[in-house]
């Protein structure tokens, strides 16, 4: 007579694998008060989190950037620029000039996958401008 047993362990968790989320779509942006914020991305199909980074082509010390995930905005820094996040997460990216550096700045933005090879996510256009440098209020 032969016997099988089986041994299942209730008490673990799994980890999850899939990295790649659903589409991430941002909108170009155009600004003229010193900063551009793109629209909100919610992340969606994670089971576990990943590494998004945002690099920019307009790369001065007058430029730069910050991540907005969950209404949280994290520290802004030089290009480029990665933040963590979970399934469900909302993301959003803001650029702003400074007054040390040139009257615009624009470039385009590449939303890159870390935890999926580098994967690119999308990518946009953006336009920043003082108000001063068109007649604006400074």
């Amino acid at each position: 007579m032969a016997v099988c047993i089986v041994i299942q362990n209730k008490g673990s968790t799994a980890t999850g694998t899939d990295v790649t989320p659903g589409a991430v779509a941002f909108s170009d942006v155009t600004s003229y008060i010193n900063s551009a914020l793109t629209n909100t991305v919610t992340i969606t199909g994670i089971d576990t989190p990943i590494i998004v980074r945002m690099a920019w082509t307009t790369v001065n010390a007058a430029n730069r950037g910050r991540w907005i995930v969950n209404g949280v905005s994290q520290p802004f820094g030089a290009s480029p620029q990665d933040v963590t996040i979970t399934n469900g997460a909302q993301i959003a990216f803001n650029w702003q000039i400074t007054d040390e550096g040139p009257a615009t700045s624009s470039g385009v933005g590449t939303v890159t996958n870390r935890s999926d090879s580098n994967t690119t996510l999308d990518t946009l256009n953006y336009f920043i401008e003082r108000p001063e440098s068109h007649g604006g209020f400074s």
